[in-house]
């Protein structure tokens, strides 16, 4: 084929790409395909390279058709294709570019819902920049970061946390090295990192190792935070705001509070300028802080923001009841708890009453996720019953406990 027409098919298909109309740019790209195909047969050394940037512009464009099962296959073919190209010749660059076609199957993989798979590409990528970070750290040592930090993320999201924690541990140390030589680039994605690795060590119940690396998390982003405000204040809230749950979780509550009352403070602030996103994350803040100032006896404390977070979450369980319903359940249901400890009695019987109807209708929708939630929110009714002299309500409420109790333990 003449070389003019063979530019003009390409050109035509990226033009219908940047323009969107992603099935005929496919029609085109697979025309080109297979005459880089019959090139490369004639010429391998000539034509291969040329042959891997036509299955990367296919696989894209079938991508962003979301017909991820057919982008992963043709990205398998520029995989095996680099495979072939490093064979003749391994350098860091025909190695980098095996690495990147990996990680783009790895996208499509993802995409797919095909995780074992994804893991096994992003392994074998991590692999080759190890390799290449070796050989130039200060130009590939930041990719390696990148990717070692999303395979330890992935590993987790699927319930292989202790796998993710020795990559943790490895992307930590390499940003630390970075960090030395280049502060202001690289210390954000060093928090970023420390914060990821504090929630996988909580996940397999290494609580005061998620305290340590936590709290470096929270030092660095308050730092960048005032530095940066609008960028990292958020980050910072969130970070404040796990490290106070990490506290609490090895029972160091008093610890826990002036963290969260940072969170709160922080989100505070944050809710002023866009209440409809922001205010549930500050509702999670006050239903928190509730929870920890209760633990560390400070109860008075305790029902102060557990009354503002059932206010909030009140009004949006008002607006979105699916969304919002469960989590107003549970603040409600430790506000009566509370109340009922510092001798508020028929304020806690008040707070128990919404929490049953609360409770019933989510049972009623969902039985399976609630039933038991709102037996045990008859459960606590009855004692606050009780202790206002209503013996016969109470037994009434212990009653219907038991019967949903049994039922549940005989489908169990």
């Amino acid at each position: 084929m003449h070389h003019s027409h063979f530019h003009s098919l390409e050109t035509k298909g990226l033009v219908l790409d940047k323009a969107e109309r992603y099935e005929e740019a496919h029609e085109i790209g697979m025309e080109v395909l297979d005459l880089y195909r019959q090139l490369v047969d004639a010429h391998p050394a000539r034509f291969q390279h040329r042959l891997g940037l036509a299955l990367r512009s296919l696989g894209w464009g079938l991508g962003a058709c979301e017909r991820h099962e057919e982008a992963a296959v043709v990205v398998e073919e520029e995989v095996e294709l680099r495979r072939k190209m490093l064979e003749r010749e391994r350098d860091t660059e025909s190695s980098a570019e095996l690495a990147a076609s990996l990680e783009r199957r790895a996208k499509h993989l993802y995409n797919a819902g095909r995780t074992p798979e994804v893991i096994e590409c992003f392994q074998e990528s991590v692999e080759i920049r190890r390799w290449l970070a070796h050989i130039d750290p200060e130009e590939y040592s930041p990719v390696l970061a990148f990717f070692l930090h999303n395979l330890a993320r992935i590993l987790d999201s699927c319930g292989r946390t202790v796998e993710a924690i020795p990559l943790s541990y490895e992307v930590i140390d390499v940003r630390r090295r970075l960090v030395a030589d280049d502060p202001s680039t690289f210390e954000p994605d060093l928090a970023k990192s420390l914060y990821s690795h504090a929630q996988y060590a909580e996940t397999i119940g290494r609580i005061a190792e998620a305290v340590e690396y936590g709290r470096e998390a929270a030092e660095i982003l308050r730092r960048l935070a005032h530095d940066n405000p609008e960028r990292y204040t958020g980050d910072l809230a969130e970070s404040v705001q796990d490290l106070a749950s990490h506290l609490y979780n090895c029972g160091r509550a008093v610890e826990a509070i002036p963290f969260s009352s940072e969170a709160i403070e922080i989100r505070r602030q944050l809710v002023s300028n866009d209440p409809p996103r922001l205010e549930p994350y500050l509702a999670d803040s006050l239903h928190l802080h509730a929870l920890y100032t209760g633990k560390a006896g400070r109860i008075a404390e305790a029902v102060e923001y557990g009354q503002e977070a059932v206010s909030i979450r009140r009004r949006l369980a008002h607006i979105n009841p699916e969304k919002y319903s469960p989590t107003l359940a549970q603040s409600l249901q430790n506000l009566a708890s509370d109340l009922n400890a510092c001798g508020r009695s028929a304020e806690a019987m008040s707070s128990s009453d919404e929490v049953v109807q609360v409770y019933r209708r989510l049972a009623e929708r969902d039985p399976a996720v609630f039933e038991a939630k709102y037996a045990n929110c008859l459960h606590n009714r009855a004692i606050y019953l009780e202790g206002l002299g209503r013996t016969e309500e109470a037994l009434e409420c212990r009653r219907e406990t038991r019967d949903i109790r049994s039922r549940l333990s005989a489908q169990s």
